[in-house]
């Protein structure tokens, strides 16, 4: 969450342990960073998105299978991809383009 480059941070710090009675207030003046406003909206941005995953998550729980009911790949499959494995999905083996276009179609 800095705006500073890597060369801004090191040319500060040579100032700063250089020149340290005028690098100061210098660095009060231009050296901070001015990043509230972007830090703000996106910490609220975060607030929104969550209760919305958490309200999905809540009406998908009508659509999850039993624990006891998953097999070991169905439980690493919910692992690797990070979400819930749901009842009523169909998975079809699409070859070629052909067979790509008449399933979208």
């Amino acid at each position: 969450m800095k705006v500073r480059t890597s060369q801004g941070a090191i040319a500060w710090v040579t100032l700063l342990l250089t020149f340290p009675y005028v690098a100061v207030p210098l660095y009060w003046l231009f050296g901070r960073s001015k990043f509230n406003g972007y830090t703000t909206a996106r910490k609220e941005t975060e607030k929104l998105v969550s209760s919305k995953v958490h309200k999905i998550t809540t009406h998908m729980q009508n659509y999850r299978p039993a624990k006891e009911s998953l097999g070991f790949l169905e439980k690493a499959s919910q692992k690797l991809a990070k979400m819930p494995y749901l009842h009523a999905n169909d998975v079809e083996l699409l070859i070629d383009g052909e067979a790509t276009f008449q399933s979208i179609l």
